[in-house]
């Protein structure tokens, strides 16, 4: 198995089966944002009731077998990712103008549009154009999944929540002639295991998460929350994108995958109402009943 490989190494056989990141082939066709999580998108719960109760899964096959010839399932997803570790604070639009931001995948093309100045580069380069001042700012995993990266040693600042990236998940890919070898039961075995692991990655990666931010203020690190004009603006310009691309129906799938994760939007519409017991944020007891 091969790590970040593209569908057409594992197409041609030069790989039996990688593992991946399907918003890399944005270029190609955007319809690979909507199944990696794009500014528009669900919370990483919403993507994971999506991908395996409403759908997401099959649509997810059916894209890759009929565009890249090969078998397609999720393996592994990420949450939220942090929005920045800047050698500058960043809280509002203004913040953003002219920012040199290290960033992949369409954020590329929309944190133009709030004013930022985003560039792409290999992760190895990263740490150094950091620390020399070359970007101000990098984008890369969870507040978890950062800390071994050690980009809070040459910027200052933590910023949350990653409203580029609100989910990331990843995707195993399959060689169509490795898969047709086997047999039914090692099949179901493979879809089984990699569900597990995205359900274990998730809890995993979300638990890390909650320990992260007094790792980073140990650190020395200022920790700051993007105003809520930031974060409304990116959720707002990536939907106008998707609604955009749909409409446009350059792509025979996007229109179909984005109608399909409306329709689970629309229905987890309140959520936050009939899930959520407003007295668990609460600190103290209520005052005794008067008699």
């Amino acid at each position: 198995m091969a790590h970040w490989v593209t569908p057409e190494t594992v197409k041609n056989g030069i790989a039996d089966l990688g593992h991946t990141w399907m918003g890399w082939d944005w270029g190609k066709d955007p319809t690979t944002v909507l199944f990696g999580g794009y500014a528009g998108s669900f919370d990483s719960e919403r993507m994971l009731h999506w991908l395996y109760s409403a759908g997401g899964t099959d649509m997810q096959r059916k894209y890759r077998d009929q565009t890249d010839e090969i078998i397609s399932m999720p393996l592994f997803m990420r949450t939220a990712e942090a929005f920045l570790h800047s050698r500058k604070p960043v809280r509002s639009l203004n913040d953003l103008k002219g920012l040199k931001i290290r960033t992949a995948g369409a954020w590329l093309e929309m944190s133009k549009e709030l004013g930022a100045a985003p560039v792409t580069t290999p992760a190895a380069d990263i740490y150094p154009m950091l620390e020399r001042g070359a970007i101000d700012a990098v984008e890369w995993g969870t507040l978890y999944e950062n800390i071994p990266m050690g980009f809070h040693k040459v910027a200052k600042f933590v910023i949350y929540p990653g409203i580029h990236q609100p989910c990331a998940p990843f995707e195993l890919v399959i060689n169509k002639g490795v898969w047709s070898k086997l047999s039914e039961a090692d099949k179901k075995l493979i879809e089984m295991v990699a569900k597990l692991t995205t359900l274990e990655s998730w809890l995993t990666v979300g638990q890390e998460d909650a320990k992260a931010l007094e790792f980073y203020r140990k650190a020395g690190n200022t920790i700051i929350e993007l105003s809520t004009e930031l974060q409304y603006a990116a959720r707002k310009m990536g939907l106008d994108w998707a609604t955009k691309t749909a409409k446009e129906n350059k792509h025979p799938f996007f229109a179909s995958v984005f109608e399909s994760q409306q329709q689970l939007d629309k229905l987890w519409e309140g959520a936050s109402g009939w899930r959520t017991v407003k007295t668990r944020t609460v600190s103290a007891a209520p005052p005794p009943a008067k008699k």
